[in-house]
């Protein structure tokens, strides 16, 4: 799962821009462009010959979504 490292919830994240490309009929790669409407925070998700990558203002987690009370 992908959140927002500053508010550790993938509530506010939305995607900005996303690009995939494919072959065969399988994904090899793919880029999101990440926006927290929360604290404004950015990043970058790749994916890339089964391989992921952030940087920025998101995180990789295996734990389960969190929901903020506002």
């Amino acid at each position: 799962m992908i959140v927002c490292s500053h508010c550790q919830t993938s509530q506010f994240l939305q995607i900005t821009e996303s690009t995939m490309k494919c072959r065969d009929g399988d994904v090899r790669t793919l880029e999101e462009y990440y926006h927290c409407t929360q604290c404004d925070g950015r990043g970058v998700y790749w994916y890339f010959l089964k391989k992921e990558c952030v940087s920025g203002a998101v995180e990789l987690t295996d734990e389960r979504p969190r929901m903020i009370e506002q």
